[in-house]
């Protein structure tokens, strides 16, 4: 399934779950495929669930251990 989201109030899309990964969706982003009615948003749709887990648990590139 491939999804579209709005990034800085454009359109942005189709992108697979593993390239919406990559682009760090955040819950808050807005998501919609042909299956939905509308515009919703990440955390609320089951399949990106997981997504949003792991990027949640990742350090981040940025991350720089105290010491």
């Amino acid at each position: 399934m491939k999804y579209f989201i709005i990034d800085n109030n454009e359109q942005r899309g189709p992108f697979t779950i593993d390239e919406l990964y990559h682009l760090h969706i955040t819950s808050e982003t807005l998501v919609w495929n042909e299956t939905m009615t509308d515009w919703t948003p990440a955390w609320k749709v089951q399949e990106l669930k997981y997504i949003l887990e792991q990027q949640h648990q990742s350090p981040t590139a940025d991350f720089q251990p105290a010491g």
